[in-house]
């Protein structure tokens, strides 16, 4: 989809180009992500929320170092996506690693990475309805950014597309507090 994604934009043919690229060099860490993800959630389901603080910690500080240092030397946008890749992929080795090791009751064992069809069931009935909860939230975000897109298009606004993106981002801050809460409370 990563050619379809800044099609629904409206975005100009250049930034589409970056777009696309951008999009295809995240498809190659999104297991990474997954791991990544998974871990932190099943760490901060066991009461640990230090450790997945701290590897996303580590994830933020790697992807930062690594873009920045490969934008310096000429990578440009490539160079900001190899690093998220990068820093995704420290991350789930360390997730990996802290797993595999141990920590507050969750650890990974060979036998039990295997199919459990019980376990499987209960995953999809409390996951599905967080997936489609995300899921609309952010399929909702979507239609905005390609409203805001059109927007343009038609020439009713200069730049709304980026207008919107800054103000999403200091959005952000106004309900962080209210996650962290709900993380900790789940």
């Amino acid at each position: 989809l990563a050619g379809f994604v800044p099609r629904m934009l409206s975005i100009s043919e250049d930034s589409a180009r970056l777009c696309t690229v951008y999009l295809r060099w995240l498809a190659l860490a999104t297991p990474c992500a997954a791991i990544l993800f998974v871990g932190a959630a099943a760490l901060r389901g066991a009461g640990d929320m230090r450790s997945s603080f701290i590897v996303m910690l580590l994830v933020n500080i790697v992807n930062t170092v690594a873009s920045i240092w490969l934008v310096h030397i000429g990578w440009g946008l490539h160079g900001v996506a190899i690093g998220t890749v990068i820093a995704w992929t420290v991350g789930a080795i360390t997730m990996l690693t802290i797993l595999a090791r141990g920590r507050a009751g969750v650890k990974l064992c060979r036998r039990d990475m295997r199919w459990h069809w019980p376990m499987m069931r209960r995953i999809v009935r409390v996951g599905g309805p967080a997936l489609l909860e995300n899921g609309g939230y952010w399929m909702g975000n979507f239609v905005v950014i390609v409203l805001a897109g059109y927007l343009a298009k038609l020439g009713l606004s200069e730049r709304p597309l980026g207008s919107h993106i800054v103000a999403v981002q200091m959005e952000a801050f106004s309900f962080l507090m209210g996650m962290a809460f709900s993380i900790s409370a789940a």
